[in-house]
């Protein structure tokens, strides 16, 4: 059984080249793919590796993902429509309105629309909703996972007490390959 840092290692070898994501074309000249379509592949190994409460993401149900804010690359998140996680169909919609996501399971927070962080968790108050956002600016203000940009490379951020507020479990193996923060801690981040 591969473990999930060899998943990623690979991921990141057939997709991050030298200042984004590239691709072997037919006539074995490289070409960059957005960026993402990267973090797509991240999202769909998040929710793999995130476990919400039985009484929240009972077997069989629907894991709902809302995306939140201007996102002009909706497409490549509706992708991960057509997959499944364990027994659980995974649904992707914009969000219409923060009544929007009283049933949902996993909130994408565009860049740029942080502002609308206070209204969403104040709508999912009680709730184990994993946040993940587009921009870090969102950690340490209730977000879980938070994309940044570090050279060429896409990385992620977990905020270990964010997480254990929603009530979410994530795996070690997936902290592992994380810059974790801690939003009650004013320590530098781990990696």
């Amino acid at each position: 059984m591969k473990s999930i840092r060899l998943i990623f290692i690979t991921a990141a070898c057939h997709l991050l080249m030298a200042g984004g994501v590239m691709s072997e074309s037919s006539d074995s000249a490289y070409k960059p793919r957005p960026e993402y379509e990267v973090k797509v592949a991240f999202i769909y190994n998040f929710l793999r590796y995130v476990t919400w409460p039985k009484d929240q993401l009972p077997d069989n149900e629907t894991l709902v993902v809302r995306i939140a804010g201007e996102f002009n690359h909706c497409r490549q998140l509706e992708v991960l429509s057509q997959k499944s996680i364990g027994s659980h169909k995974i649904s992707v919609k914009e969000m219409d309105s923060s009544a929007d996501i009283q049933k949902c399971h996993v909130v994408f927070i565009a860049a740029g629309a942080e502002n609308l962080l206070p209204d969403i968790l104040s709508a999912l108050e009680g709730q184990a909703v994993l946040i993940i956002s587009d921009s870090d600016s969102a950690l340490g203000h209730g977000a879980v996972i938070a994309f940044y940009v570090d050279g060429c490379r896409i990385r992620f951020k977990i905020d270990r007490t964010a997480a254990d507020r929603h009530g979410l479990k994530i795996s070690s193996k997936l902290l592992r390959l994380a810059t974790i923060v801690n939003s009650e801690d004013d320590k530098e981040p781990q990696r």
